[in-house]
């Protein structure tokens, strides 16, 4: 039971550290959108 937990807690934190990864892209595309924008 825990393995199978850890399995699942493992994978819910590598979709978090790429939905993370992916904010910080589109965050980052908006500010260079916006400076050329300008």
């Amino acid at each position: 039971m825990t393995h199978l937990f850890d399995g699942q807690f493992d994978q819910l934190a590598r979709f978090r550290a790429r939905d993370f990864a992916d904010g910080i892209n589109v965050s980052r595309n908006m500010a260079w959108r916006a400076a050329f924008a300008q």
